[in-house]
């Protein structure tokens, strides 16, 4: 049970910290996209890259911010039935969900590792003039499927001891 607490102290830490990341790289994209704007406007002459490195950045957040997203329950829920459940059945409910979750994310890990793999042995490029090596904006897909594999496996933990302990106080 300590070992799962501190399990779970250091998953939330690294989400934490993967959430700070994503904000810093928010407030970099709306400086990009600002500049891109003032300088489309102003100028008429916007920097080519801005799109391009926005979309990124975008990518970057999104992927670095689910985790942290899902512990501080921001996630999209739909809860109309496990609120009709007892307690019991939707704690099992959710368990159910986690680790219908936590299998569909190894598979997402598994193919974003493949995925990045291929890219990374061709040197995949964007399209673009700047011709960016793809393997940055793949990678915090992965390293953000992973963590979020990581902390789910965590609660999935936590939730089943939840479960085991309310079964045997029941007896």
């Amino acid at each position: 049970m300590k070992t799962l607490k501190k399990f779970i102290v250091i998953t939330e830490r690294l989400s934490g910290v993967l959430g700070s990341i994503a904000s810093c790289l928010v407030a970099i994209m709306i400086t990009l996209v600002g500049v891109e704007v003032f300088m489309r406007y102003v100028f008429d002459n916007p920097p080519l890259l801005a799109d391009e490195f926005a979309a990124y950045l975008l990518v970057a957040v999104s992927f670095f911010g689910i985790s942290q997203a899902f512990l501080e329950g921001s996630h999209v829920k739909i809860t109309f039935l496990s609120d009709k459940l007892s307690i019991e059945k939707a704690r099992w409910l959710r368990l159910f969900i986690l680790v219908f979750s936590e299998i569909f994310l190894i598979i997402m890990v598994y193919s974003n590792y493949e995925y990045l793999s291929f890219s990374m042995m061709i040197d995949e490029r964007s399209s673009s003039w700047v011709h960016f090596p793809l393997k940055y904006s793949q990678s915090t897909i992965l390293i953000g499927f992973t963590l979020f594999a990581i902390v789910l496996l965590g609660h999935i933990a936590k939730l089943t001891l939840e479960i085991r302990n309310q079964d045997q106080s029941t007896i």
